[in-house]
């Protein structure tokens, strides 16, 4: 692992991933090559679920920490868990992003723990529009009332529906956000099934008791939500904006 600096290790961007060779190429290889391009210098790290001794050790050879997955049910959202227990092993840890490998960063400026405070919230940004997948894995006797929580709720309080592909926060946000996700995994069979979605979820019904405050859409941006492309002469580049704001993520 590089020599980092204490300030350096304060911040870590991470994602989750598993030993499938396609996403490697198509998602994990184009995330860490986009993000190094923009001006971030910090930490980068992987989950790791299942990865390849030789996987392992080309990542920690090009300067990415890998963490093994606590292993309490499916990547989608036992990564929540994992992300939380990556504190226990970096004492100097404050804030940690965590994101879907299959998103880049079209840069140049990387600045989401400039946006996120210093604060005992999870901030995530919003989507568009309620996807089917949220509500979807929702099952059993209280079904009425936790798709009330998971929708109405999150609106009522938030405005807008949640992507779960960027999610970061603190060490106190994390630690509660990822034992209430291992409580929520406990009920799969009762009030859930462990479907496609069961992630953004479990994020939705934390929403709705409070605990999750917005960025900005440019940091895990959607096309639905309207992209331009505007050509900074002075720099000689493309800059992918949405309303004037350049996408980050």
């Amino acid at each position: 692992m590089p020599d980092i600096n204490k300030t350096d290790r304060r911040h870590l961007v991470v994602l989750a991933i598993d030993n499938n060779r396609q996403a490697w190429y198509e998602m994990l290889i184009p995330f860490i090559v986009s993000l190094r391009a923009t001006d971030y210098r910090g930490r980068i790290g992987v989950i790791g679920y299942g990865l390849s001794s030789e996987k392992e050790r080309r990542l920690l050879a090009n300067g990415i920490e890998v963490y093994a997955a606590v292993g309490a049910g499916d990547l989608p959202w036992d990564r929540y868990i994992s992300a939380g227990a990556i504190f226990d092993a970096v004492s100097e840890l404050e804030t940690l992003a965590l994101y879907d490998a299959d998103i880049w960063f079209p840069g140049p400026h990387f600045d989401i723990f400039d946006v996120v405070p210093d604060d005992d919230f999870l901030h995530v940004a919003p989507d568009a529009h309620f996807c089917a997948f949220v509500m979807s894995p929702i099952i059993g006797e209280r079904k009425e009332a936790l798709m009330r929580q998971c929708v109405q709720d999150v609106l009522d309080r938030l405005g807008h529906p949640l992507q779960a592909g960027l999610v970061v926060g603190g060490r106190a946000a994390w630690a509660r956000f990822a034992q209430y996700v291992h409580e929520q995994a406990g009920r799969i069979g009762q009030d859930f099934q462990a479907t496609y979605g069961l992630d953004t979820t479990f994020l939705h019904l934390w929403a709705s008791l409070g605990h999750v405050r917005l960025v900005g859409r440019e940091q895990n941006f959607a096309t639905k939500w309207g992209l331009h492309e505007r050509h900074d002469f002075d720099a000689a580049q493309e800059i992918l904006e949405q309303q004037g704001t350049p996408i980050r993520g």
